[in-house]
């Protein structure tokens, strides 16, 4: 069998078809007339290039389109074949599930990692070769470039940020801390660098430049209810009550919203700015909640308003006030700013509490 391995990390159209020409010449039983001649010139009929093959006494005109990556190869928009014209794809490496499309529609193919299949009826040749399942050279990605901070995950990193004064050594302490993937970090800082939202330190520490303009920007893209998919509900026993239901249920929740908010803001000795008409809940266990409150779907009346999310299990959990369970404040002060109207206005007059405050130990 011919192997033929790849030597390089890229190739030309030109070296591919070397190759190719080189690996027919190779498939051919010894003592068989096997000639190849380039009659035609890179681009003529819309192929990259036509080889004459000549075996025994019989010749056959193959089409070769050259694709430089397995991205590149779209079948459906490869040339159209001429019945004098055998098609043939060759490529670094063609993928699995494109070598079964190309088989399909009638074209060979071969890959410098040993894949191939040579199929003519004249002369009849048939070869079929197995050989890389997986890219051994895939393409180098970049990492694509955060546009929004939409994200559940962006909102851990947002809330982290924030909470630490709008500053962190490094990105992987931050993701250490806070139990995310590095690169979901990196995105997020990226995004408020790019934006101008962090202070000019060079390789020294992220730092926020304004907390609560960063936040502003944050609640821009996010909210409670569109990120985390929070739902409407309605139970029996009114929102006070069903909380008091969930908590003794030893289900994992956490309140945020006005409730949070003027809990937080009567801590320190304020007034609350307007009277919480909801009840805002995170948890990480929806289902056992809905038993715990006997809370019943409500879209348009419900004022218990309820959202799963992962980020209590990881480096954001609940802050435990009175018996209560309350998210932290930044996450609270993200909610609320994406909220309409009055809400909104609270979410900042809480931001500028934490950023004059700098209540450190209970952020």
């Amino acid at each position: 069998m011919f192997h033929d391995m790849r030597n390089g990390t890229s190739y030309g159209t030109t070296g591919l078809i070397d190759r190719f020409m080189q690996y027919l010449r190779g498939v051919v039983p010894l003592g068989t007339r096997n000639q190849l001649a380039l009659p035609s010139l890179p681009g003529e009929g819309g192929w990259d290039t036509r080889i004459r093959w000549t075996i025994a006494t019989q010749s056959v005109e193959l089409g070769v389109a050259v694709r430089l990556s397995a991205d590149a190869i779209e079948v459906d928009r490869l040339p159209r074949t001429d019945p004098a014209v055998a098609p043939v794809l060759i490529a670094p490496f063609i993928p699995l599930r494109k070598k079964q499309m190309l088989e399909q529609t009638g074209w060979s193919y071969w890959d410098t990692t040993g894949n191939a299949l040579i199929r003519l009826t004249k002369p009849v040749v048939l070869v079929r070769q197995q050989g890389a399942l997986k890219d051994p050279d895939p393409e180098v990605k970049p990492i694509a470039r955060l546009r929004s901070l939409k994200g559940q995950a962006a909102s851990e990193v947002m809330v982290g940020l924030l909470a630490n004064e709008g500053r962190t050594a490094s990105i992987r302490d931050f993701a250490r801390q806070y139990k995310l993937p590095a690169s979901t970090v990196s995105r997020v800082v990226s995004l408020l660098r790019d934006e101008n939202y962090l202070q000019p330190t060079g390789p020294g520490p992220i730092v926020i430049e304004d907390r609560l303009a960063a936040a502003q920007r944050w609640a821009a893209d996010y909210s409670f209810e569109k990120t985390f998919h929070a739902g409407r509900y309605f139970s029996l026993f009114g929102p006070d009550l069903a909380l008091q239901r969930i908590n003794d249920a030893g289900v994992p929740y956490a309140i945020t919203g006005v409730t949070a908010a003027n809990e937080w803001l009567r801590g320190r000795g304020r007034t609350a700015s307007l009277p919480a008409t909801e009840l805002w809940v995170y948890t990480t266990d929806l289902a056992a909640l809905q038993r715990a409150a006997d809370l019943a779907p409500d879209r348009r009346e419900g004022t218990i308003r309820v959202a799963e999310c992962e980020f209590l299990n990881r480096g954001e959990p609940a802050r435990l006030v009175d018996g209560l369970r309350y998210v932290t404040p930044w996450r609270n002060v993200g909610d609320l700013l994406a909220a309409p109207g009055r809400l909104a206005g609270i979410g900042e007059d809480l931001a500028q509490d934490l950023i004059e405050g700098r209540w450190m130990a209970d952020v």
